[in-house]
């Protein structure tokens, strides 16, 4: 129990002994007390003979003090304190429905904080899960399914604030145990997820800068990663899944083009019609990439050649530096698989 929980009890403890005997005090609702017996007028002082002058003095000092008496009960209530039955009961009541409402105020002080932190809980597990539903949806290919990091970086917190790039993006360094660096991690994290990261594959997502999720949304997203929250979300289904994971070739064989971008998470990036998944603009669309004469968005004027796509695809800012296209070797990608990528966008007509 809490201090001010123990000392609320310890106040109705008090209250509680203060009526008991404020109704002892005033008697057993229903016991009639003994009228008080009205006070005999005192017996005239005799005077005696031969008191002469001493005996008229004292009639008048008598006389005086009666007429101050009769002034006085004039100005005095000339009722008597009600001490009956009726009124015993109406003090009793009042005291009775007073400790009854310090009774409840107390309950409501006691219970009512951890009533606010069950209900401040089970809104969060709520905020979590939608954002894990966002999650799903719009970064699992790039940060991977469950947020261990893919083309984008590691999301759970120990690694989020660990990541030199959280540094050098928000200009700090988090504590993952502090709740005001949590806050500010929230924050940053409404900012970045709202504006994205210029030079980069991260998006803009906020909607007043013309993506695709509102204030609210980001929020829960942003909620999600600070709270660490990946246990509790909502995870993807099988067929969600397989947007961000390769799909086996039949007999072992290695991965198709196509399951190698999934595997990557091109389709964060770029849009191909038909192609489940691949639904971003970030990059240009590759719906017909294999028809044009040069890699699309490329400064050096690149041959559009299995070559030379598959250069591209396996390190890019090798061959252009500055290029918000991701550097897939430092990914694990193979030269073999750049090559099966390249091979597979020139079908693309």
């Amino acid at each position: 129990m809490s201090g001010t929980a123990t000392l609320i009890v310890l106040v109705m403890v008090i209250l509680g002994a203060g009526t008991a005997w404020l109704a002892s005090m005033l008697g057993v609702p229903g016991s009639v007390k003994e009228p008080p017996k009205p006070k005999q007028a005192p017996e005239p002082v005799p005077v005696l003979a031969g008191e002469g002058r001493l005996g008229q003095i004292s009639q008048e000092a008598f006389a005086r003090e009666a007429q101050h008496a009769i002034a006085a009960r004039s100005i005095l209530p000339g009722v008597e304190p009600d001490d009956s039955p009726g009124m015993q009961m109406k003090v009793l009541a009042g005291v009775a429905v007073s400790a009854l409402v310090i009774l409840v105020m107390g309950a409501y002080v006691i219970y009512e904080p951890a009533r606010e932190a069950e209900a401040a809980q089970a809104q969060l597990t709520a905020n979590q899960e939608r954002g894990g539903k966002l999650f799903t949806t719009y970064c699992a290919t790039c940060h991977g399914p469950t947020g261990t990091g893919l083309i984008g970086p590691n999301l759970h917190l120990q690694e989020l604030v660990a990541n030199p790039i959280t540094k050098g993006l928000s200009g700090t360094t988090y504590s993952p145990t502090d709740p005001s660096d949590l806050s500010k991690l929230h924050d940053f994290l409404v900012k970045t997820i709202s504006t994205g990261v210029p030079g980069t594959p991260m998006p803009t997502w906020g909607d007043q800068y013309g993506g695709a999720l509102n204030e609210t949304q980001i929020d829960d997203l942003a909620t999600l990663i600070v709270n660490n929250g990946w246990a509790t979300y909502v995870h993807p289904t099988a067929a969600q899944l397989a947007v961000a994971s390769p799909t086996p070739a039949a007999g072992g064989a290695a991965p198709s083009g196509q399951d190698l971008m999934v595997k990557y998470g091109c389709g964060g990036c770029h849009t191909i019609q038909g192609v489940t998944g691949f639904t971003g603009t970030v990059g240009p669309e590759l719906t017909h990439v294999g028809s044009v004469t040069s890699i699309p968005k490329s400064k050096a004027i690149l041959t559009n050649t299995p070559d030379n796509v598959a250069k591209w695809v396996y390190n890019a800012p090798s061959v252009e530096p500055g290029v918000i296209m991701p550097n897939f070797s430092a990914q694990g990608m193979t030269q073999d698989q750049a090559k099966a990528i390249a091979q597979y966008l020139e079908t693309l007509k």
